[in-house]
């Protein structure tokens, strides 16, 4: 009867136990009886004795900047999201025109195999229709690349400006 009582407190105490498991901010596992002291800003999870995770505490939240740091990183996460926004269309449009570059020099190339002899008038066509969206994808991307700098100065007189309103009060 003894040995009976005995394994079932065993049971019983063994259901009940539970560890803490966290990973800290360098991605190193951490254990223990009670949530680690390390992982005091990381996500915790309360796991029982079979591995089956029993609850979750999550990390503290950030306290936000306060004052005129915080504005002033707003401005400059304002700024970059405009800037990149700009950054991907210059960059299409410089993919277009590499593009367009290429196909300009395989229709120059097809017109010049067909040497004195009379090249068909498709390829006449589609080489100054090239020729034209190159022009027009080129204007655009200037079009893009004047709008990256002004925006970027616009964003700089925008933050200057509050800067100086701030310091007027």
């Amino acid at each position: 009867m003894r040995t009976l009582a005995c394994i079932f407190s065993m049971c019983i105490a063994s259901s009940a136990w539970s560890s803490f498991k966290c990973l800290d901010d360098k991605g190193i596992a951490h254990f223990g009886d009670s949530p680690p002291a390390a992982c005091a800003n990381a996500t915790t999870f309360e796991v029982s004795a079979s591995g089956n995770v029993i609850r979750r505490i999550d990390a503290p939240a950030a306290a936000p900047d306060s004052g005129e740091l915080a504005q002033k990183r707003e401005m400059d996460r304002a700024r970059d999201r405009s800037l990149e926004m700009i950054k991907g269309r210059i960059e299409s449009a410089s993919l277009r025109m590499r593009q367009l570059e290429q196909r300009e020099k395989d229709l120059s190339r097809a017109i010049a195999s067909y040497g004195k002899g009379v090249s068909p008038a498709g390829l006449h066509a589609d080489l100054e229709s090239v020729r034209a969206e190159e022009a027009s994808v080129a204007a655009t991307h200037a079009r893009y690349t004047r709008e990256f700098e002004e925006t970027g100065r616009k964003y700089e007189g925008d933050k200057a400006r509050w800067i100086e309103l701030r310091a007027s009060r």
